[in-house]
């Protein structure tokens, strides 16, 4: 196929690691983050401000 022939270049195939990783980093980090913060105050308005401020 020729849209994985990128893969076998070994520059490429590790930025599409790294950033797939990166992205689910990011994901965990946010759920983890928003359940802890309605854990804490049992409010979705601070879940939604917490979420959508930046860190």
């Amino acid at each position: 196929m020729i849209a994985l022939d990128a893969l076998r270049q070994p520059g490429f195939a590790l930025v599409w690691i790294s950033t797939s990783i990166n992205f689910s980093a990011y994901f965990l980090r946010s759920t983890i983050q928003g359940w802890l913060v309605l854990q804490l105050t049992n409010s979705s308005t601070w879940v939604g401000l917490v979420n959508g401020l930046p860190v």
